[in-house]
């Protein structure tokens, strides 16, 4: 990490330093304060290498001041028990959506509720799991019941990873509402289980999602966009939505387990 441990990793090695970028030490630590901005770039420049998993944070990085010869854009992908490519033939009824975003701020779930909320009152069937545990926890269970949302959504909280896979591969659809993010391992594991995914329009989203071609973007904080493109996949012929999930399924398999990448960057720098 680029942050607080990289600057102890600066003054307790004097040795080449390689640092992985995650996605708040690039695209929010920076912008916080004129100090923040001084003591990332000072960091950065004591790197010997830096991997980021997007080609929006290498945009950063750059003008933050990093010489591009020092970035490599890498993405680490899931780990290997996702990569499973189930046989999907088409979206079922009710809808079953899900996410595994954790419940913070900046994943935004109270947009996602409210966007449910909208589709019940319009008719919609569905299920939806929050399978995920944070801060937000309680008070979205709140509004949950608030908003007589009980029988249709849930919370699970925190999952083992083979209960959380399982929760992933009975739902249809995958939406992350988030306000900020580098690219997101929570999509890739959904692509790798076939889920349709509903987005928001963060920058490194764009770069592995294309509307009309193998998912759907919405603005942040918009809740009728959000509610559009769920009620759009239900008008999806199984054809169409067969070739989203064979697209997605290509793009991860192009995409090597986590724990092969891993071992892919420390080889590199040997």
């Amino acid at each position: 990490m680029i942050g607080s441990y990289g600057y102890v990793a600066t003054k307790l090695h004097k040795g080449k330093i390689l640092m992985v970028g995650w996605g708040p030490d690039v695209l929010i630590t920076p912008f916080k304060t004129p100090f923040h901005r001084s003591f990332i770039k000072k960091v950065l420049k004591r790197s010997a290498r830096i991997v980021v998993d997007s080609n929006n944070m290498r945009d950063i990085l750059l003008n933050l001041g990093v010489e591009n010869s020092k970035i490599d854009v890498f993405p680490f992908g899931p780990s290997k028990e996702w990569y499973l490519f189930p046989k999907r033939e088409r979206i079922l009824s009710p809808l079953r959506i899900i996410t595994h975003r954790k419940l913070e701020r900046e994943y935004d779930p109270f947009t996602v509720l409210k966007a449910l909320n909208l589709l019940d009152k319009g008719g919609i069937d569905f299920s939806f799991t929050f399978a995920s545990f944070g801060f937000l926890e309680q008070e979205l269970k709140q509004e949950i019941k608030k908003l007589n949302l009980e029988k249709k959504v849930r919370i699970t909280g925190y999952q083992q990873l083979s209960t959380l896979i399982k929760e992933l591969s009975k739902a249809d659809i995958y939406v992350s509402a988030s306000l900020s993010d580098s690219t997101s391992v929570s999509l890739l594991e959904a692509m790798a289980l076939g889920l349709f995914p509903i987005v928001s329009d963060v920058k490194d989203n764009l770069e592995w999602i294309h509307p009309h071609k193998n998912g759907c973007i919405f603005k942040r904080g918009d809740v009728n966009g959000l509610v559009q493109c769920i009620i759009n996949v239900l008008s999806m012929s199984e054809e169409d939505y067969k070739k989203v999930v064979e697209y997605n399924y290509d793009i991860i398999k192009k995409i090597r387990p986590f724990e092969e990448n891993v071992l892919k960057v420390v080889e590199d720098i040997k």
